[in-house]
């Protein structure tokens, strides 16, 4: 059977904006800039995103840390990125592979151009495609972590969910079902995807207009509806878009060819960017752990050596273990074997299953097919050694109280309009995310969406006129946006606490 995916669309430079605009510009909507292909061109709007920099004090497992050898949003995505780099090599020297049956350089001849070879030119494409997602992959993540998206969660099903509360609530905001989605079963991967394409704003609602095999790469639950934990589509396993950026997401699919009429595929490179993830979040949270005292580095060893009958694995651990140097050195050779291992399986799962993956079949993380589970033994670790630890708890009572009571400030003054605080609550909030909230409705009755306005103009009355939706979208996003330091002081200021 044919497969249904086509890396000449998987790997599609067309970008939003260019839909109805291509004058002036080249092809794809894309102004050339010296020798960059569209994909670097891509890494370079990434790197320079406000949203890039502030992951730098996000929280990855520690929130509020002031101890700088622990991970933040920013550290883990650069490692993301070395590694999402490795996995793009693998699969260009795999195209160049006469052994391998599954991936042909065939499938990639569309790069071809008179100028460069066609691996010279696979190697400016699908390293920069990963590294960049690699890269921005958590930049939708809220302050303290995963633990600030089940608060936003958690804070909207209390307020949305419930017999005739319900309705009485839903009454009060005037959103639809599908809408309340967005707050109710709230998600970073969901609100990265407006980040990148609306809240970097200029003068329009493309925010960094990227092209479409970037963000197709991007979106791991490629679904507008309720999550389906257990439905055994992997890409239904959270509430992936949310209603906001539901006409994007069917651009891109359709661009990068992820749709078959109503049902939405995962985009075969987001399998070794999720691989990547979870690689340097296990390794480096094991090893983040040790470096807290939270554990010896014997826990870890025997960990991973249990039910392990890997010769060739158990062989270089216990070499590790013998060695003779400290326990901090032997942490760090111990951490590199296990990114090797973790690597090269993921990618051997990738191979065995590309036919699968290319078409649309294939409903599992790659490391979940690893029948040594060193990813799973790792995860115990965390789990029952990091997530459950008294300082890790603490911290995230703190995000809890921070997150809830900005929520609660904030609804009160711009929904309910309370005490008279809905201009100060404006003048508060970063007047772009305002902006971008404007700019969507403007456009959306608009006759061309890529009509430059003036952005400078709106003012508080364009903010009232907004329905309660894209109130309660500005607010998430205010919030969401915040670093893990700056929505404490924030709390602090708006609660009297502090000056």
């Amino acid at each position: 059977m044919a497969n249904k995916l086509e890396w000449k669309k998987l790997l599609s430079n067309k970008r939003l904006k260019s839909i109805n605009n291509p004058s002036g510009t080249s092809d794809n909507g894309t102004q050339k800039y010296g020798i960059r292909n569209d994909f670097e061109s891509d890494f370079g709007r990434v790197i320079y995103s406000p949203a890039i920099r502030r992951m730098h004090d996000k929280t990855q497992v520690f929130p509020l840390s002031e101890d700088d050898n622990i991970h933040t949003r920013l550290t883990h995505s650069q490692e993301v990125m070395s590694i999402g780099y490795t996995f793009a090599i693998k699969l260009i020297n795999e195209i160049y592979n006469d052994e391998n049956k599954n991936i042909t350089e065939e499938e990639f001849n569309f790069l071809s151009n008179e100028n460069e070879c066609l691996r010279a030119t696979l190697l400016r494409t699908i390293p920069m495609i990963l590294q960049s997602v690699c890269l921005f992959h958590d930049i939708g993540n809220t302050p303290f972590g995963h633990f600030g998206e089940d608060t936003i969660s958690n804070y909207f099903k209390e307020l949305l969910e419930g017999d005739k509360e319900k309705q009485l609530e839903l009454k009060r905001f005037k959103i639809g079902k599908s809408q309340e989605l967005d707050f109710t079963q709230y998600d970073g991967n969901a609100q990265g995807l407006r980040v990148l394409t609306k809240l970097q704003i200029l003068d329009n609602v493309y925010g960094l207009n990227l092209t479409s095999a970037v963000l197709g790469t991007y979106i791991k639950y490629p679904n507008t509806a309720s999550k389906e934990k257990d439905g055994g589509i992997i890409g239904n396993k959270k509430h992936g878009v949310f209603f906001s950026e539901y006409r994007y997401f069917q651009q891109i699919m359709e661009n990068c060819g992820l749709n078959d009429d109503d049902k939405y595929f995962r985009h075969p490179l987001c399998f070794l960017m999720e691989a990547a993830d979870t690689i340097a979040y296990r390794t480096m949270d094991v090893e983040d752990g040790f470096n807290k005292g939270l554990y010896k580095l014997e826990h870890i060893l025997q960990t991973v050596k249990r039910d392990n009958d890997n010769v060739d694995l158990l062989k270089r651990i216990n070499e590790i273990e013998s060695e003779t140097s400290s326990e901090k050195t032997k942490m760090v050779r111990l951490r590199i074997l296990l990114i090797d291992y973790l690597v090269t399986k993921a990618f051997d799962i990738f191979k065995e299953n590309y036919n699968s993956i290319m078409n649309g079949q294939y409903q599992k993380e790659l490391l979940d097919d690893d029948i040594l589970n060193i990813e799973d033994k790792l995860g115990n670790i965390c789990k029952n050694k990091i997530y459950d630890s008294d300082e890790v708890n603490s911290l995230e009572v703190t995000g809890y109280s921070v997150i809830k009571g900005l929520l609660d400030f904030y609804i009160a003054a711009i929904i309910d309009k309370k005490n008279g605080l809905e201009r100060k609550a404006y003048n508060l909030i970063s007047k772009s995310i305002i902006n971008t909230a404007i700019l969507e409705k403007v456009t959306s009755v608009s006759s061309s969406i890529n009509d430059k306005i003036d952005i400078s103009k709106f003012n508080f009355e364009d903010f009232q006129s907004l329905d309660h939706y894209y109130k309660l979208r500005i607010i998430v996003d205010y919030i969401s946006g915040m670093t893990d330091k700056y929505a404490l002081m924030h709390y602090q200021k708006i609660s009297g606490q502090r000056i």
